[in-house]
């Protein structure tokens, strides 16, 4: 079964009504992301490769913690593991995890606990030779690499070169933290 079949067998076609209601009525807390975070990924790392993303990696790389004033937790996977969910989202739900957004091209979004965890899925460009998210690019290292970061006693999957990375998509000024600055488009690969 793909992915698309098993959402829309086990999830309303309203999906992006929930996702609004839920992010409005729910507020980003650290001790649930944490949570959600570790349960998400021990479950992920049997079965799908994985690396942390955007701010939940750029908080725990550079603070050693979630940012206080993020939204989500971030996980990037390669758009080739995407139907191994399948097999993976009735164990996400055996602890509480349940779908709050779907869009077959980008994304997946768990709800547990009133917070949430985005997947986003990866595909690797044939012209480009990288990975591409949307406008978000990964060098092809970046779903091989074994760098990791120690983060609550563990140690998480990351990309290649982060710092590169946020640089990138934050700016020059990544290791100061600013409030409600998100990772930026870039418009074509290298610039």
């Amino acid at each position: 079964m793909t992915l698309n079949k098993y959402i829309e067998q086990n999830y309303s076609n309203n999906l992006v009504k929930l996702f609004k209601v839920f992010r409005k009525k729910n507020k980003f807390n650290v001790a649930i992301s944490k949570i959600n975070l570790l349960k998400c990924c021990e479950i992920l790392e049997k079965h799908i490769n994985y690396r942390l993303m955007f701010g939940t990696l750029l908080g725990i790389y550079r603070d050693g913690e979630l940012i206080a004033h993020d939204k989500d937790v971030d996980i990037a996977l390669p758009y080739t593991d995407i139907d191994k969910l399948v097999d993976v989202l009735p164990i996400l739900e055996s602890v509480g995890f349940s779908v709050i957004r779907y869009d077959p091209d980008l994304i997946l979004s768990l709800g547990r606990a009133g917070n949430y965890v985005d997947l986003y899925f990866f595909k690797y460009n044939e012209n480009s030779k990288d990975f591409c998210c949307s406008q978000y690019h990964l060098e092809p290292l970046d779903f091989t690499t074994n760098n990791t970061v120690s983060y609550m006693g563990r140690e998480f999957p990351i990309i290649n070169n982060p710092e590169k990375f946020f640089t990138c998509y934050y700016g020059f000024n990544w290791k100061t933290s600013v409030k409600n600055k998100q990772a930026r488009f870039r418009k074509t690969k290298g610039e």
